[in-house]
């Protein structure tokens, strides 16, 4: 059990309505003001801990077992309307005091100004987005919104950011697929065959137009080239695909 500092009843956990209207403070200020770490007992930090893989308790990463379980736990949570409901209408409420956000966005201002927080939290950012889950969620996405006229007809109209070319003509994207029938030596590459990277550099330098790798992947596609492994088994990556090309494909929204 543990007891309040003020009134020195006793609980398994200080509840919030306790604090709030009794004593007129929120969890935050009494833990500030008595400068205590916890309102929960011992019995109650264990309980929780069980459920966050010791975290609570302790600060040992998780076993794979214990992370499986609490997902499992969690799935069943969510599965509930009631709860997701009530979670929803939390965060809007929360979301809509204008005091809070400012603080939340002075909080991470200061987290990621932090080297190796924003280093630890890009890690595992990339991490999760190369799960196949992740990147088969992602796709099935965006597939829906490609069939939205509403959706393409916005992103037509979207404009470039100052001092940039927003995309390149049918003319000019014929010009790069027909760099790949050439020996990259004559366009200054010293390579086997060019990969997406490479075409990067060059649609860069010949219009000064900057695309990512994924982009020009993403462009090629729309227009009946496709990309595969150099080696089988291999994982496809960037640096390390064939580009072949089937017959010229009128994108969509032309």
């Amino acid at each position: 059990m543990i007891e309040c500092k003020i009134c020195r009843k006793t609980f398994k956990t200080i509840p919030w309505s306790h604090l709030h209207y009794r004593h007129k403070m929120t969890p935050a200020e009494y833990k500030r003001k008595f400068k205590v770490q916890f309102i929960h007992s011992p019995e109650a930090r264990q309980k929780i801990g069980r459920h966050l893989f010791g975290h609570a308790v302790t600060d040992r990463e998780p076993t794979p077992e214990e992370r499986k379980e609490f997902h499992g736990w969690m799935n069943q949570l969510w599965k509930q309307p009631r709860l997701k409901k009530k979670l929803r209408k939390i965060r809007e409420k929360a979301w809509k005091n204008k005091k809070r956000r400012k603080g939340l966005s002075a909080r991470m201002k200061k987290q990621w100004a932090d080297p190796q927080y924003s280093a630890q939290v890009s890690e595992a950012l990339k991490k999760t987005l190369k799960r196949p889950e992740v990147i088969a969620n992602k796709r099935r996405i965006f597939k829906e919104l490609w069939k939205d006229t509403g959706f393409r007809k916005k992103m037509a109209k979207r404009k470039p950011p100052p001092g940039a070319v927003s995309k390149l003509t049918d003319d000019q994207w014929r010009e790069v697929i027909g760099w790949l029938k050439k020996d990259p030596k004559q366009l200054g590459i010293q390579a086997v065959r060019l990969n997406l990277i490479h075409l990067a550099g060059l649609i860069r330098e010949r219009w000064g137009v900057t695309f990512g790798e994924k982009n020009v992947h993403y462009h090629l596609t729309k227009r009946g080239c496709f990309i595969a492994p150099i080696g089988t088994g291999e994982k496809p990556d960037f640096s390390n695909v064939s580009l072949r090309y089937r017959k010229w494909v009128v994108p969509h929204g032309h």
